[in-house]
Protein backbone atom coordinates (compact mmCIF):
# COMPACT_ATOMS: atom_id res chain seq x y z
CA UNK A 1 0.00 0.00 0.00
CA UNK A 2 1.20 3.57 -0.60
CA UNK A 3 3.44 4.58 2.09
CA UNK A 4 2.08 8.45 2.14
CA UNK A 5 -1.44 7.20 2.69
CA UNK A 6 -0.05 4.21 5.95
CA UNK A 7 1.85 7.29 7.15
CA UNK A 8 -1.49 10.06 7.14
CA UNK A 9 -4.36 7.27 8.37
CA UNK A 10 -1.39 6.54 11.18
CA UNK A 11 -2.36 9.61 12.68
CA UNK A 12 -5.36 8.99 13.33
CA UNK A 13 -4.86 6.33 15.65
CA UNK A 14 -7.46 6.64 19.28
CA UNK A 15 -9.31 9.65 17.37
CA UNK A 16 -13.11 9.22 16.80
CA UNK A 17 -13.31 9.20 13.49
CA UNK A 18 -17.09 8.98 11.87
CA UNK A 19 -17.10 6.97 8.00
CA UNK A 20 -19.82 8.23 5.40
CA UNK A 21 -20.15 4.49 4.69
CA UNK A 22 -22.38 4.29 0.97
CA UNK A 23 -22.04 0.54 0.81
CA UNK A 24 -19.64 0.52 -1.89
CA UNK A 25 -16.19 -0.76 -2.35
CA UNK A 26 -13.99 3.08 -1.39
CA UNK A 27 -15.91 3.99 1.54
CA UNK A 28 -15.61 -0.14 3.07
CA UNK A 29 -12.15 0.30 2.71
CA UNK A 30 -11.85 3.86 4.21
CA UNK A 31 -13.06 1.65 7.42
CA UNK A 32 -11.47 -1.30 7.55
CA UNK A 33 -7.72 0.39 7.00
CA UNK A 34 -9.04 3.26 10.22
CA UNK A 35 -9.73 0.13 12.09
CA UNK A 36 -6.35 -1.48 11.54
CA UNK A 37 -4.29 1.24 12.58
CA UNK A 38 -6.13 1.89 15.53
CA UNK A 39 -9.16 4.57 15.01
CA UNK A 40 -12.26 4.80 17.13
CA UNK A 41 -14.60 4.03 14.16
CA UNK A 42 -17.87 4.20 13.87
CA UNK A 43 -19.92 4.88 10.58
CA UNK A 44 -23.17 6.70 8.87
CA UNK A 45 -25.07 5.03 6.46
CA UNK A 46 -27.73 7.34 4.01
CA UNK A 47 -30.71 4.96 2.85
CA UNK A 48 -33.91 6.13 1.17
CA UNK A 49 -37.50 5.03 -0.56
CA UNK A 50 -35.60 4.87 -4.02
CA UNK A 51 -32.71 3.39 -3.26
CA UNK A 52 -30.84 0.21 -4.01
CA UNK A 53 -31.96 -2.31 -0.92
CA UNK A 54 -28.26 -3.96 -1.36
CA UNK A 55 -26.18 -0.97 -1.19
CA UNK A 56 -27.82 -0.78 2.57
CA UNK A 57 -27.02 -4.40 2.81
CA UNK A 58 -23.14 -4.03 1.94
CA UNK A 59 -23.27 -1.44 4.39
CA UNK A 60 -24.75 -3.53 7.49
CA UNK A 61 -22.91 -6.66 6.81
CA UNK A 62 -19.17 -4.42 6.15
CA UNK A 63 -20.08 -2.59 10.03
CA UNK A 64 -20.58 -6.31 11.46
CA UNK A 65 -17.78 -7.85 10.16
CA UNK A 66 -15.14 -5.22 11.20
CA UNK A 67 -17.23 -4.65 14.27
CA UNK A 68 -18.30 -1.04 13.90
CA UNK A 69 -21.14 1.03 14.93
CA UNK A 70 -23.45 1.92 12.21
CA UNK A 71 -25.92 4.75 12.75
CA UNK A 72 -28.62 4.22 9.40
CA UNK A 73 -30.47 7.40 8.66
CA UNK A 74 -33.69 6.97 7.10
CA UNK A 75 -33.63 10.02 3.97
CA UNK A 76 -36.52 10.25 2.24
CA UNK A 77 -38.20 12.56 3.68
CA UNK A 78 -35.58 15.05 3.08
CA UNK A 79 -35.30 14.09 -0.63
CA UNK A 80 -38.86 14.67 -1.34
CA UNK A 81 -38.44 17.80 0.12
CA UNK A 82 -35.11 18.91 -2.00
CA UNK A 83 -36.06 17.56 -5.14
CA UNK A 84 -39.80 19.26 -5.25
CA UNK A 85 -39.84 20.75 -8.56
CA UNK A 86 -35.90 20.01 -9.79
CA UNK A 87 -35.81 19.21 -13.51
CA UNK A 88 -31.81 19.44 -14.20
CA UNK A 89 -31.24 15.64 -14.44
CA UNK A 90 -28.79 13.53 -12.24
CA UNK A 91 -29.85 14.96 -8.45
CA UNK A 92 -26.72 14.25 -6.68
CA UNK A 93 -25.85 17.27 -6.07
CA UNK A 94 -28.55 18.58 -4.64
CA UNK A 95 -29.38 15.53 -2.34
CA UNK A 96 -24.93 15.05 -0.89
CA UNK A 97 -25.03 18.50 0.53
CA UNK A 98 -28.41 17.51 2.90
CA UNK A 99 -26.63 14.04 3.65
CA UNK A 100 -23.24 15.85 4.76
CA UNK A 101 -25.17 18.47 6.93
CA UNK A 102 -26.75 15.82 8.87
CA UNK A 103 -23.35 13.76 8.99
CA UNK A 104 -21.75 17.37 10.94
CA UNK A 105 -25.04 17.29 12.86
CA UNK A 106 -24.20 13.98 14.34
CA UNK A 107 -20.44 14.28 14.47
CA UNK A 108 -20.67 17.38 16.42
CA UNK A 109 -23.44 15.54 18.71
CA UNK A 110 -21.18 12.76 19.64
CA UNK A 111 -17.67 14.27 19.69
CA UNK A 112 -16.22 13.24 16.75
CA UNK A 113 -12.60 14.62 15.35
CA UNK A 114 -12.72 13.05 11.74
CA UNK A 115 -15.22 12.77 9.07
CA UNK A 116 -14.02 10.40 6.77
CA UNK A 117 -15.01 10.07 3.02
CA UNK A 118 -14.34 7.48 0.30
CA UNK A 119 -13.53 9.92 -2.25
CA UNK A 120 -10.96 8.92 -4.76
CA UNK A 121 -8.48 10.33 -7.36
CA UNK A 122 -11.00 10.07 -10.55
CA UNK A 123 -13.59 12.01 -8.15
CA UNK A 124 -14.09 15.70 -9.41
CA UNK A 125 -14.12 16.63 -5.51
CA UNK A 126 -10.91 17.53 -6.31
CA UNK A 127 -11.12 20.40 -8.77
CA UNK A 128 -13.37 21.95 -5.67
CA UNK A 129 -11.30 21.24 -2.74
CA UNK A 130 -8.47 23.12 -4.84
CA UNK A 131 -10.20 26.25 -5.36
CA UNK A 132 -11.77 26.11 -1.89
CA UNK A 133 -8.75 26.25 -0.07
CA UNK A 134 -7.04 28.32 -3.24
CA UNK A 135 -3.91 26.71 -2.77
CA UNK A 136 -1.73 23.70 -3.57
CA UNK A 137 -2.18 21.75 -0.85
CA UNK A 138 -2.13 18.04 0.26
CA UNK A 139 -5.96 16.75 -0.16
CA UNK A 140 -5.96 13.72 2.69
CA UNK A 141 -7.15 16.38 5.10
CA UNK A 142 -9.53 19.55 4.49
CA UNK A 143 -12.30 21.55 5.91
CA UNK A 144 -14.26 21.46 2.63
CA UNK A 145 -17.66 19.90 2.13
CA UNK A 146 -20.00 20.18 -0.78
CA UNK A 147 -22.75 21.89 1.96
CA UNK A 148 -20.62 24.60 2.02
CA UNK A 149 -21.88 26.39 -1.14
CA UNK A 150 -25.58 26.07 1.61
CA UNK A 151 -23.91 28.18 4.03
CA UNK A 152 -22.69 25.24 5.92
CA UNK A 153 -19.58 25.17 6.85
CA UNK A 154 -17.22 22.36 8.69
CA UNK A 155 -16.76 23.30 12.42
CA UNK A 156 -13.20 23.93 13.31
CA UNK A 157 -13.01 20.84 15.85
CA UNK A 158 -13.81 18.58 13.38
CA UNK A 159 -11.58 17.66 10.45
CA UNK A 160 -12.42 16.14 6.71
CA UNK A 161 -10.64 12.69 6.13
CA UNK A 162 -9.94 11.55 2.55
CA UNK A 163 -8.24 8.62 2.87
CA UNK A 164 -8.16 7.10 -1.22
CA UNK A 165 -7.97 10.85 -2.57
CA UNK A 166 -4.95 9.92 -4.71
CA UNK A 167 -5.63 6.41 -5.14
CA UNK A 168 -7.31 5.06 -8.53
CA UNK A 169 -10.70 2.79 -8.05
CA UNK A 170 -9.04 -0.22 -9.51
CA UNK A 171 -6.13 0.01 -6.41
CA UNK A 172 -8.68 0.63 -3.90
CA UNK A 173 -10.63 -2.61 -4.97
CA UNK A 174 -7.75 -4.53 -4.78
CA UNK A 175 -6.79 -4.15 -1.87
CA UNK A 176 -10.02 -4.40 -0.01
CA UNK A 177 -9.82 -7.76 -1.43
CA UNK A 178 -5.92 -8.38 -0.98
CA UNK A 179 -5.67 -7.09 2.59
CA UNK A 180 -8.83 -7.68 4.11
CA UNK A 181 -10.60 -10.24 2.21
CA UNK A 182 -13.70 -8.36 1.45
CA UNK A 183 -15.46 -8.03 -1.97
CA UNK A 184 -18.27 -5.50 -2.60
CA UNK A 185 -21.35 -6.95 -4.12
CA UNK A 186 -22.76 -4.69 -6.73
CA UNK A 187 -26.22 -3.66 -7.86
CA UNK A 188 -24.97 -4.01 -11.87
CA UNK A 189 -25.98 -0.47 -13.06
CA UNK A 190 -24.37 1.77 -15.35
CA UNK A 191 -23.78 4.68 -13.02
CA UNK A 192 -22.78 8.38 -14.05
CA UNK A 193 -19.39 7.05 -15.33
CA UNK A 194 -19.38 4.82 -18.25
CA UNK A 195 -15.73 4.13 -18.67
CA UNK A 196 -13.68 6.03 -15.93
CA UNK A 197 -14.60 3.69 -13.44
CA UNK A 198 -17.55 1.50 -11.56
CA UNK A 199 -19.45 4.08 -9.41
CA UNK A 200 -23.14 3.21 -8.56
CA UNK A 201 -25.38 5.46 -6.67
CA UNK A 202 -29.43 5.13 -6.56
CA UNK A 203 -31.70 4.83 -9.61
CA UNK A 204 -32.81 8.82 -9.58
CA UNK A 205 -29.78 9.48 -11.40
CA UNK A 206 -31.24 8.46 -14.45
CA UNK A 207 -33.49 11.20 -14.62
CA UNK A 208 -33.35 13.31 -17.93
CA UNK A 209 -32.69 16.98 -17.67
CA UNK A 210 -36.19 19.24 -17.96
CA UNK A 211 -38.16 16.34 -16.40
CA UNK A 212 -39.37 16.76 -13.07
CA UNK A 213 -38.52 14.77 -10.62
CA UNK A 214 -41.81 14.06 -8.86
CA UNK A 215 -42.58 11.11 -6.15
CA UNK A 216 -44.46 9.68 -9.66
CA UNK A 217 -41.36 9.46 -11.25
CA UNK A 218 -38.73 8.59 -8.99
CA UNK A 219 -40.93 5.39 -8.76
CA UNK A 220 -40.98 4.61 -12.41
CA UNK A 221 -37.19 4.91 -12.19
CA UNK A 222 -36.80 2.58 -9.31
CA UNK A 223 -39.42 0.55 -11.15
CA UNK A 224 -37.56 0.48 -14.73
CA UNK A 225 -34.01 0.06 -13.25
CA UNK A 226 -34.59 -2.48 -10.65
CA UNK A 227 -35.67 -5.23 -13.55
CA UNK A 228 -33.06 -3.53 -15.73
CA UNK A 229 -30.07 -4.15 -13.20
CA UNK A 230 -32.10 -7.96 -12.31
CA UNK A 231 -30.86 -9.47 -15.70
CA UNK A 232 -27.52 -7.12 -15.71
CA UNK A 233 -26.56 -9.05 -12.90
CA UNK A 234 -27.60 -12.90 -13.63
CA UNK A 235 -25.51 -11.80 -17.46
CA UNK A 236 -23.05 -10.47 -15.68
CA UNK A 237 -23.25 -6.72 -17.30
CA UNK A 238 -24.39 -3.50 -16.29
CA UNK A 239 -27.86 -1.54 -17.41
CA UNK A 240 -29.75 1.38 -16.75
CA UNK A 241 -33.20 3.01 -18.36
CA UNK A 242 -33.39 6.50 -18.85
CA UNK A 243 -36.76 8.24 -18.31
CA UNK A 244 -38.80 9.49 -19.69
CA UNK A 245 -37.09 8.43 -22.98
CA UNK A 246 -36.73 5.03 -21.67
CA UNK A 247 -33.36 4.84 -23.65
CA UNK A 248 -31.65 1.50 -22.40
CA UNK A 249 -27.37 2.09 -21.61
CA UNK A 250 -25.60 -1.52 -20.91
CA UNK A 251 -22.36 -1.77 -20.44
CA UNK A 252 -20.59 -3.12 -22.60
CA UNK A 253 -23.00 -2.31 -25.63
CA UNK A 254 -25.35 -4.64 -27.29
CA UNK A 255 -27.56 -6.41 -24.39
CA UNK A 256 -30.05 -3.49 -24.72
CA UNK A 257 -32.48 -6.37 -26.34
CA UNK A 258 -32.09 -8.19 -23.41
CA UNK A 259 -32.90 -5.97 -20.94
CA UNK A 260 -36.04 -4.58 -23.22
CA UNK A 261 -37.31 -8.12 -23.33
CA UNK A 262 -36.91 -8.75 -19.69
CA UNK A 263 -38.88 -5.35 -18.45
CA UNK A 264 -41.44 -6.16 -21.52
CA UNK A 265 -41.25 -9.94 -19.54
CA UNK A 266 -41.95 -8.04 -16.42
CA UNK A 267 -45.05 -6.27 -17.22
CA UNK A 268 -43.75 -2.20 -17.79
CA UNK A 269 -44.11 -0.98 -21.44
CA UNK A 270 -40.47 -0.16 -23.18
CA UNK A 271 -39.57 0.13 -26.88
CA UNK A 272 -35.99 -0.30 -28.10
CA UNK A 273 -34.53 3.16 -28.61
CA UNK A 274 -32.91 3.01 -31.81
CA UNK A 275 -30.59 5.63 -32.53
CA UNK A 276 -31.45 7.32 -35.85
CA UNK A 277 -28.16 7.37 -38.17
CA UNK A 278 -29.60 11.10 -39.80
CA UNK A 279 -27.39 13.85 -39.25
CA UNK A 280 -27.63 17.63 -39.52
CA UNK A 281 -25.65 19.13 -42.60
CA UNK A 282 -22.45 20.36 -41.10
CA UNK A 283 -19.31 22.44 -42.82
CA UNK A 284 -16.44 22.08 -40.53
CA UNK A 285 -12.89 24.66 -41.53
CA UNK A 286 -9.63 24.13 -39.73
CA UNK A 287 -7.52 26.63 -40.63
CA UNK A 288 -3.77 27.18 -39.53
CA UNK A 289 -1.42 30.19 -40.54
CA UNK A 290 1.97 30.49 -40.00
CA UNK A 291 4.67 33.30 -40.29
CA UNK A 292 2.66 35.65 -38.93
CA UNK A 293 4.33 38.62 -37.33
CA UNK A 294 4.03 37.77 -33.66
CA UNK A 295 3.03 41.38 -32.70
CA UNK A 296 -0.59 41.16 -34.41
CA UNK A 297 -0.94 38.02 -32.20
CA UNK A 298 -0.04 39.17 -28.71
CA UNK A 299 -3.21 41.15 -27.70
CA UNK A 300 -6.85 40.74 -28.28
CA UNK A 301 -6.64 44.57 -29.62
CA UNK A 302 -4.23 43.62 -32.09
CA UNK A 303 -5.51 40.65 -33.81
CA UNK A 304 -9.66 41.43 -33.31
CA UNK A 305 -9.18 43.28 -36.46
CA UNK A 306 -7.98 40.86 -38.56
CA UNK A 307 -10.59 38.55 -37.48
CA UNK A 308 -13.47 41.29 -37.85
CA UNK A 309 -12.13 41.31 -41.62
CA UNK A 310 -12.17 37.67 -41.79
CA UNK A 311 -15.79 37.63 -40.37
CA UNK A 312 -16.97 40.52 -42.81
CA UNK A 313 -15.18 39.12 -46.42
CA UNK A 314 -16.73 35.25 -45.42
CA UNK A 315 -19.81 36.66 -44.90
CA UNK A 316 -20.63 35.32 -41.37
CA UNK A 317 -23.17 37.15 -38.72
CA UNK A 318 -21.64 37.79 -34.95
CA UNK A 319 -24.22 37.28 -32.36
CA UNK A 320 -22.04 37.17 -29.44
CA UNK A 321 -18.52 37.16 -28.50
CA UNK A 322 -15.87 36.42 -26.10
CA UNK A 323 -12.07 37.76 -26.56
CA UNK A 324 -9.63 36.70 -23.44
CA UNK A 325 -5.77 37.24 -23.53
CA UNK A 326 -3.13 35.04 -21.67
CA UNK A 327 -0.12 35.87 -19.95
CA UNK A 328 2.74 36.66 -20.97
CA UNK A 329 1.34 36.95 -24.39
CA UNK A 330 -1.67 34.87 -26.63
CA UNK A 331 -5.19 34.91 -26.90
CA UNK A 332 -8.49 32.88 -27.65
CA UNK A 333 -11.62 34.51 -29.48
CA UNK A 334 -15.08 32.57 -29.23
CA UNK A 335 -17.67 33.62 -31.27
CA UNK A 336 -21.10 32.72 -31.68
CA UNK A 337 -22.76 33.05 -35.08
CA UNK A 338 -26.03 32.90 -36.75
CA UNK A 339 -25.12 29.37 -38.23
CA UNK A 340 -22.91 27.83 -35.56
CA UNK A 341 -19.44 29.47 -33.90
CA UNK A 342 -15.67 30.30 -35.12
CA UNK A 343 -13.01 29.67 -32.39
CA UNK A 344 -9.52 31.69 -32.88
CA UNK A 345 -6.62 30.43 -30.96
CA UNK A 346 -3.33 32.65 -31.43
CA UNK A 347 0.67 31.44 -30.62
CA UNK A 348 2.96 34.72 -31.24
CA UNK A 349 6.08 33.27 -30.28
CA UNK A 350 5.19 30.66 -33.37
CA UNK A 351 3.78 33.30 -35.42
CA UNK A 352 0.47 30.81 -35.49
CA UNK A 353 -2.82 31.66 -35.25
CA UNK A 354 -5.81 28.58 -35.75
CA UNK A 355 -9.39 29.21 -37.20
CA UNK A 356 -12.03 26.54 -36.03
CA UNK A 357 -15.18 27.38 -38.01
CA UNK A 358 -18.41 25.31 -38.02
CA UNK A 359 -21.66 26.22 -40.01
CA UNK A 360 -24.62 24.41 -40.17
CA UNK A 361 -25.29 26.47 -43.33
CA UNK A 362 -23.36 26.06 -46.68
CA UNK A 363 -21.16 29.24 -46.91
CA UNK A 364 -21.86 31.70 -49.42
CA UNK A 365 -18.25 30.55 -51.09
CA UNK A 366 -16.23 28.35 -49.45
CA UNK A 367 -13.33 28.43 -51.91
CA UNK A 368 -12.57 31.80 -51.64
CA UNK A 369 -11.32 31.66 -48.02
CA UNK A 370 -7.65 30.77 -49.50
CA UNK A 371 -8.06 34.38 -51.06
CA UNK A 372 -9.50 35.71 -47.63
CA UNK A 373 -6.55 34.60 -45.45
CA UNK A 374 -3.94 35.74 -48.03
CA UNK A 375 -5.41 38.71 -48.06
CA UNK A 376 -5.40 39.27 -44.28
CA UNK A 377 -2.26 37.45 -43.53
CA UNK A 378 0.23 38.29 -46.44
CA UNK A 379 1.42 34.89 -46.77
CA UNK A 380 0.62 31.46 -48.21
CA UNK A 381 1.83 29.51 -45.61
CA UNK A 382 -1.32 28.16 -44.43
CA UNK A 383 -4.20 24.87 -44.41
CA UNK A 384 -7.15 24.59 -44.71
CA UNK A 385 -8.85 21.58 -44.04
CA UNK A 386 -12.34 20.60 -44.41
CA UNK A 387 -13.90 17.99 -42.48
CA UNK A 388 -16.29 15.62 -43.66
CA UNK A 389 -19.36 14.31 -41.55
Amino acid sequence: MDRRLTKEISKLEDKKVLVMLSGGKDSALCMALLKKYGAKVEAIHFKHKWGWDLSTKEAKRISKLLNINLMIIDYTEDIKKRLKGFDKGRPCKICKPGMYIKTIQYAKENDFEYICIGDNASDTIINRITDYQKKKCKLYFSKYLDCINEGVEVPKEIKIFRPLIYLKPKEAERILLKDFGIKIKRNHETGDKYFEYWREGCPLQYNESGTKLTQKRMNELYDYNRLATEIAKKKGFRASVHLPSKRIVTIPKGHEREVRDYILKNGKKIELNIEKKEKPFIEHFIIEVCGINPNLLKKCKDTLPLIERFIERARLKVVNKICHDFKPFGNTMVFVLSNSHLAVHTWPEHGFIHFDLLSCKELSDPSKLKYIIFEIFKTHNFKIRKEVY
